[in-house]
């Protein structure tokens, strides 16, 4: 007969999250290690997989480091009069790279043919400069699911700015729709897969803004029971969403709360502020705890923490489009994972077909 004490032992190791595996878990395994940089704030992955950027300050502005996913060596970097990086966002259908800062965003093309390992990028691939204005900050922007547009939330506002191809204007930014008068700042963005549509996500404000980026109509989606924190479309095309309660809530195809599970296993205290899908049964929760930047891998099926890795900002993380890659600057220096489960390569081209 098993002692008591040591039955309730075991139970409490089994119902603890798996949070210490090392690098080599069975999901995350460490592809590469790539050339040390300091600093690094913000990091993405092209839609193809191919390219891997890496944010950094440098003096006013921003450097932007490129490097070739499968051989891990440098393409080439770009210099950005922006400010503090914050953001950075591949276009899925287009060799660019949206650079977001504390004083503006930069919109540039990526042709790989003039790309140099030592020299920045020239002037003439920049499309396009947005100015912000001092004390609107933008905190959440993303690309249209099809061409070079750029949909971004300002103060109470969302505003697009079309693209266009290497040294040709990209025309002016666009206001999509205003939130009244009384309402709070954008602070989360995600596009629908199929276009048409963008959910907005304002700080302290349970419902989320479903907004038709046609004519501007507005439906409020309700079901959280705290604050809505972040928000993402997963891979199959619906919407999940995670409060400031840490309940995940996955919303159905008619815009109402179909499933809420929460997450007991986040550390104490631990804020969220960003959602990634990874592969077709897991996400990324990304969010500030003690004041330092972390990111947790949630299995849907029972929003359990499968791994937590620890980061400098929140935006130090990227998921390649299938799921199968994972970016990660750490203070240990710059990171590619690749994910066990990540969603098929075919299967993303049928979702970008659709």
């Amino acid at each position: 007969m098993v002692p008591y004490a040591a039955l309730l032992a075991l139970l409490g190791l089994l119902a603890q999250p798996v949070t210490a595996q090392g690098p080599n878990s069975p999901l995350l395994k460490l592809e590469a290690e790539l050339p040390a940089l300091v600093g690094v704030t913000a990091v993405a992955v092209s839609a193809d997989e191919t390219i891997l950027a890496a944010a950094v300050p440098a003096g006013d502005g921003t450097m932007v480091s490129l490097f070739d996913r499968p051989s891990g060596g440098r393409l080439g970097i770009l210099a950005a009069a922006v400010g503090e990086p914050r953001l950075l966002r591949f276009a899925p259908g287009e060799d660019q790279l949206l650079i977001v800062g504390t004083k503006a965003m930069e919109l540039w093309s990526l042709p790989i043919a003039a790309l140099r390992p030592g020299q920045p990028l020239d002037n003439q691939h920049r499309i396009w400069e947005q100015p912000l204005p001092a004390g609107r900050e933008v905190r959440a922007a993303a690309f249209a699911p099809s061409g070079g547009t750029v949909y971004w939330g300002q103060g109470r506002a969302l505003l697009r700015q079309p693209g266009g191809a290497s040294g040709q204007a990209g025309g002016k930014a666009v206001q999509v729709w205003q939130g009244a008068e009384a309402s709070a700042p954008a602070a989360g963005l995600a596009l629908a897969p199929r276009g048409g549509q963008a959910v907005l996500l304002n700080i302290g404000v349970k419902a989320l803004s479903l907004v038709d980026l046609g004519d501007g109509r507005t439906v409020t989606l309700s079901g959280h029971r705290f604050p809505a924190a972040a928000l993402t479309f997963g891979l199959d095309g619906q919407l999940r969403s995670v409060d400031a309660g840490l309940n995940l809530v996955h919303w159905g195809a008619e815009n109402r709360p179909v499933g809420q599970k929460h997450i007991a296993q986040a550390p104490a205290e631990f804020a969220p502020s960003v959602l990634l899908p990874e592969g077709p049964a897991h996400l990324w929760l990304v969010g500030q705890q003690g004041g330092k930047a972390a990111a947790l891998l949630v299995s849907e099926e029972d929003a359990a923490v499968v791994k937590l890795i620890e980061l400098p900002t929140t935006e130090a993380i990227a998921i390649s489009p299938t799921g199968r890659y994972v970016l990660v600057a750490q203070t240990e220096g710059l990171r590619l994972y690749s994910f066990g489960k990540p969603q098929s390569p075919l299967a993303y081209v049928r979702q970008l077909r659709e």
